[in-house]
């Protein structure tokens, strides 16, 4: 009878083993995103698209920031570019290749700054606008609380739009400010904008 009382347990631990080893393959096939582009001079415009505009590492890519002409493009889709990030600079008429991408931005406040996480549920429109480089302001209640607060990424859903966020870089003081109006409604205007 104990024997059955320990069934559920092992199916949940050889079931959770199972899922953690499919993952595991799978993150293995998955092609490698690399830290750090290629050098232009490496690149073939063959293997990438094109960049319409400047864009700083980590900026999350969408469909306005690719020149998209795929004649020359084998085997290349936007869905594998739309969505990830870069993990270097590039200027506008640079190629971007699929080693130039990451998953996820890599967060790296400067000295005496932090990371703090802003979500953009309320105002889903600027998902499409605020990006790496960015500036806001944040008001609450019609008044200004914090002015020119850079993004240092913006974290979305896999549909843009939906359900993003914007990773700041704030002081203490900036983030003690914030976390005093918690649970309060902000709103977030942008002062300049990365396009």
């Amino acid at each position: 009878m104990r024997h059955l009382l320990l069934l559920p347990v092992v199916l949940w631990f050889i079931f959770l083993l199972w899922g953690v080893l499919v993952i595991e393959e799978r993150r293995k096939s998955a092609p490698a995103l690399s830290d750090a582009c290629s050098s232009r001079e490496a690149k073939s415009l063959e293997d990438s698209y094109v960049a319409i505009h400047d864009m700083p590492s980590n900026y999350r890519l969408f469909v306005k920031d690719l020149l998209w002409d795929s004649k020359l493009r084998k085997g290349l889709e936007q869905t594998q570019f739309l969505g990830k990030h870069l993990g270097c600079s590039v200027r506008a008429g640079d190629p971007v290749k699929l080693s130039d991408l990451r998953y996820a931005p890599k967060i790296q406040p400067r000295a005496e700054k932090k990371a703090y996480l802003i979500s953009l549920r309320a105002q889903p429109a600027l998902a499409l606008m605020v990006n790496t480089g960015s500036k806001i302001d944040i008001w609450r209640d019609f008044e200004p609380v914090l002015h020119h607060i850079p993004v240092l990424a913006l974290l979305c859903d896999d549909i843009p739009g939906t359900d993003c966020s914007a990773v700041l870089e704030v002081s203490d003081k900036e983030m003690e400010t914030l976390w005093k109006g918690a649970g309060q409604k902000l709103q977030i205007l942008i002062s300049s904008i990365q396009s």
